[in-house]
């Protein structure tokens, strides 16, 4: 990776973290976000490996950080990075993300209370292997980490994001309905691809 493109990318990731410890936007840093965003883009199409950088979701998420939510776990999910074709798949390029989600409850957690979705310009995504996400518990202070490849439809998609929630569960071990849409319960990251 050139210095340049890096410098690009510590940029992104200074802008990143600033809008996302404040309330408003400045010009300046839409401004600055926008022209990382094109240098990154320019890269991609003068052959360097393509632009993969985080953006702020509504929600405020960005890719890497950890997001918590309610019952005291955190997720977080990696930037995409390229995860090639799949012919067999009909999927002409990839991205991999890595899903960690740490259990800071004094009981454990099933992983399966999680759910994780992918979309790119809007449209949904679904994971190559959606078994690749563990259905075990995870005991309480424990992370687990899981990597899940989506498909990107033809043409040049400009976002891909990834969205979790989290579904309570009561003593009994049984949904508690409604509870992954509460709100905090689910979280979108959101990258420019």
């Amino acid at each position: 990776m050139s210095t340049s493109i890096r410098a690009v990318l510590a940029l992104v990731l200074v802008l990143l973290a600033a809008t996302a410890c404040s309330t408003t936007v400045s010009r300046a840093d839409v401004a600055g976000r926008e022209a990382a965003d094109a240098a990154t883009h320019n890269a991609a199409d003068a052959g360097a490996s393509p632009g993969l950088a985080g953006a702020a979701s509504p929600e405020g998420a960005v890719f890497g950080p950890p997001h918590p939510f309610p019952d005291g776990t955190a997720v977080s999910v990696s930037a995409p990075r390229d995860g090639g074709a799949v012919p067999a798949r009909q999927a002409a390029r990839t991205v991999i993300v890595t899903v960690s989600l740490r259990n800071g409850t004094p009981a454990p957690v099933s992983l399966s209370s999680l759910d994780v979705s992918g979309s790119a310009n809007g449209a949904d995504l679904t994971a190559l292997d959606e078994a690749a996400q563990p259905d075990t518990d995870l005991e309480p202070g424990a992370t687990a980490h899981f990597d899940l490849q989506f498909p990107l439809p033809p043409g040049r998609p400009s976002t891909f994001a990834v969205t979790t929630s989290m579904t309570s569960v009561d003593a009994a071990g049984n949904d508690i309905p409604g509870s992954d849409t509460a709100p905090g319960a689910s979280v979108t990251f959101e990258a420019k691809v």
